[in-house]
């Protein structure tokens, strides 16, 4: 049953051409998990590396070959405060590649972020 209570949601499409989006999707349970999961085009796992938003992407992105997200790759790796604060050093790019479209909520199922908003050149879906 739907939960009325509409949240914020960044979409970063994988292709590098193709706009980053912001819309509105409805943060009650299952209904944000289907919406999301629509859009990383299958079940979702979520990463975060900003103490403020949550990063979702396809469970099976790196199984089913999907390509990398270079736009939120880059942003993990060289922008979000974990790797302000040194935390993703350890990873290893290229193994551990952000794979296929992202969509990023704010911590605790919140809006988007602005920043995230600002940073991707997210256009408004009206």
């Amino acid at each position: 049953m739907a939960s009325g209570r509409m949240i914020r949601a960044l979409l970063v499409p994988v292709h590098p051409s193709a706009p980053a989006l912001v819309g509105w999707i409805d943060a009650g349970f299952p209904e944000y998990r289907d919406a999301v999961g629509a859009m990383v085009e299958g079940l979702s796992t979520v990463l975060q590396y900003d103490s403020d938003a949550l990063i979702f992407i396809n469970d099976s992105s790196l199984i089913n070959g999907m390509d990398v997200n270079l736009r939120v790759t880059s942003y993990v790796f060289e922008y979000s405060e974990a790797a302000r604060n040194g935390r993703t050093r350890e990873c290893h790019p290229g193994t551990e590649d952000v794979r296929g479209p992202v969509v990023m909520l704010g911590a605790a199922l919140t809006d988007v972020p602005q920043h995230l908003v600002d940073h991707f050149a997210a256009r408004e879906v009206t």
